[in-house]
């Protein structure tokens, strides 16, 4: 079989601007890749792979996942490693997190400064709130003013936002929350009534809380953003939304309230099962048209043969 035959294979996934798919042989030497990868790391044969690839290779697995950040081209990718079944193959298929996160990165950094400009905007009405205390009913009014005009903007935001207090109870839902997973504030007053709602399996609750815990005092401890959370919530309808959460205190104005955001990444975990299927279906295709080439091989000399 021509190399050319699986690298036009390979050309028929949609895997990004950064993607790559390659197949290479049990010694990690490369078959072919597409795209194409300039430099020694790009040639027929070559043997230069991450560590992560290398110790699955050597692990025996027949099919796993890993994210590396050294590849031949540079690219920080995630990949789906899988053996192809009797033949001496291996195939990867990788996305890069430029292409996959591509959408939340701009809804982060567009959000991040609409935050940006209502803390800048809290912190001068609260410096002019105690300089010029003989105004301070308008100055009070002036930020409440602000205040409202925050709570418009995330509430006709696409993202779900969500406050809470230090009580733990639930002091806002924007229209997006509601829309997306069907509660509002008289379902959920607090994050007592959330918890089972959202995560109604107490093995997959109790996982998410830990988790949750941690991302919080790394974020406390390390004066570092709260690190996103991946979590799959139960909507009010049944349905199951899987989202990046992530948490932070607000400014001085709003004391003991937190905003919490849940960015809807289904289509995207959605796309990631597809990519799957596409590769199961790529290798099925190398599979029978290798039976094909055997069989005719076979004939072939069974034919030579009888002469």
């Amino acid at each position: 079989i021509p190399v050319s035959h699986f690298t036009h294979l390979l050309s028929q996934l949609d895997l990004g601007a950064y993607g790559t798919a390659v197949i290479r042989q049990l010694n990690s030497g490369l078959l072919t890749r597409v795209p194409p990868a300039e430099g020694p790391g790009g040639q027929i044969g070559n043997q230069t792979v991450s560590k992560e690839f290398s110790a699955l290779l050597e692990s025996g697995r027949e099919s796993a996942h890993f994210h590396t950040l050294t590849t031949p081209d540079g690219q920080e990718r995630s990949y789906a490693f899988r053996r192809i079944h009797n033949l001496p193959f291996v195939l990867t298929v990788g996305m890069s997190p430029v292409d996959y996160l591509k959408p939340w990165r701009n809804e982060v950094l567009k959000t991040s400064l609409i935050l940006g400009l209502f803390f800048l905007v809290s912190t001068i009405s609260a410096w002019l709130i105690r300089r010029y205390w003989q105004q301070h009913d308008n100055d009070t009014a002036a930020l409440l003013a602000v205040e409202s005009r925050f709570r418009s903007i995330i509430e006709s935001s696409p993202v779900p936002y969500a406050l809470n207090d230090d009580q733990l109870n639930i002091t806002y839902l924007n229209a997006a929350f509601t829309q997306t997973f069907g509660y509002t504030r008289e379902d959920i007053p607090d994050l007592q009534s959330w918890w089972p709602k959202a995560y109604p399996d107490p093995e997959y609750q109790q996982y998410i809380s830990i988790t949750w815990q941690a991302h919080m005092q790394k974020a406390e401890q390390e004066k570092l953003p709260f690190e996103p959370l991946e979590a799959n919530i139960h909507c009010k309808n049944g349905e199951i939304r899987t989202v990046l959460v992530a948490a932070a205190p607000l400014s001085e104005s709003l004391r003991n309230t937190h905003i919490v955001t849940f960015f809807d990444i289904t289509e995207r975990k959605q796309n990631e099962a597809e990519l799957e299927k596409h590769r199961h279906h790529l290798e099925n295709l190398v599979q029978e048209r290798t039976a094909e080439v055997e069989t005719a091989r076979q004939a072939a000399e069974t034919a030579s043969l009888a002469k």
